[in-house]
């Protein structure tokens, strides 16, 4: 069995996780609040994720 420590963070990373929850996910959580329409459905994600996989994917087999 193998025991797995989980070291706390150092000041320095929490300081730069704390920055970009503030500067990053902040803001646009405030923005999902302030209008949820701009929100984006994960079928349409799953969507478009798959239609850039499938283009990459032909790419690659026309350039070989």
């Amino acid at each position: 069995q193998v025991a797995v420590r989980n070291p706390e963070p150092s000041d320095e990373t929490a300081e730069t996780v704390g920055r970009w929850l503030r500067e990053s996910v902040a803001p646009v959580y405030d923005a999902m609040v302030a209008d949820p329409s701009r929100a984006v459905s994960a079928n349409d994600v799953i969507a478009t994720l798959r239609e850039l996989h499938l283009r990459r994917s032909v790419g690659d087999e026309l350039e070989a």
